[in-house]
């Protein structure tokens, strides 16, 4: 749904599905003190926006201000439909070039950071964690090994300024084709595959 960064508050976020994953990431000062966040379950196909609300076609609410303004905000895509003479963002506003080397030619070659997942500020940073997975990612058991660590670590940004994780289906394929072979190595499988979109939509995650 979004990903937010400084001092404020991000706008008010609606879910089409029934769980919402938020992540919280900050240094040590402002971690302490950890986040509070308020939710309501409420019925979709109940029309209650107010007038400084746009009504998606499902029936969510949107603030007025999201409506045109380059990202999808309704799940259907209605808050951005008849938008004629509207300028969005330039595309390297959000999204840098992939220059980490381990992670060229893959099938995507954008990303944006700092990566939230992995507290990792910059491709720079993500550079000098990889070589850590070199030895990982030389292993020949699995045909994108080398696309779904780059994926996690160097994440493919979309045309809207999103980022995409890999499927959770893409790692478990991973992990079970490798598991053997790291053993011969006396290697555990580094990446815990659970906290990964449990999806096939091209939307929520990426995949090969």
């Amino acid at each position: 749904l979004g990903r937010f960064c400084g001092h404020q508050l991000p706008p008010p976020l609606t879910s089409s599905r029934h769980v919402m994953t938020v992540l919280f990431v900050a240094d040590e000062g402002v971690a302490d003190n950890g986040f509070f966040a308020t939710y309501q379950a409420r019925n979709a196909t109940e029309k209650t926006c107010s007038p400084a609300e746009f009504s998606c076609r499902n029936g969510e609410c949107r603030a007025l201000e999201s409506v045109c303004d380059g990202w999808h905000d309704c799940p259907d895509g209605t808050d951005e439909l008849n938008c004629t003479g509207v300028s969005y963002p330039a595309f390297g506003s959000v999204c840098e070039p992939v220059h980490v080397e381990m992670c060229l030619w893959l099938g995507y070659n954008a990303t944006s950071f700092p990566n939230i997942w992995l507290a990792i500020p910059d491709q720079e940073g993500a550079a000098e964690v990889l070589q850590d997975y070199q030895t990982l990612m030389e292993l020949p058991c699995f045909q994108h090994l080398r696309l779904l660590i780059c994926s996690l670590f160097v994440p493919k940004c979309t045309p809207d300024g999103g980022v995409l994780q890999p499927c959770r289906a893409v790692c478990l394929a991973a992990e079970l084709r490798c598991k053997q072979s790291l053993g011969l190595l006396g290697i555990l499988w580094p990446i815990n595959c659970n906290i990964l979109p449990d999806s096939n939509d091209p939307v929520e995650c990426f995949q090969p």
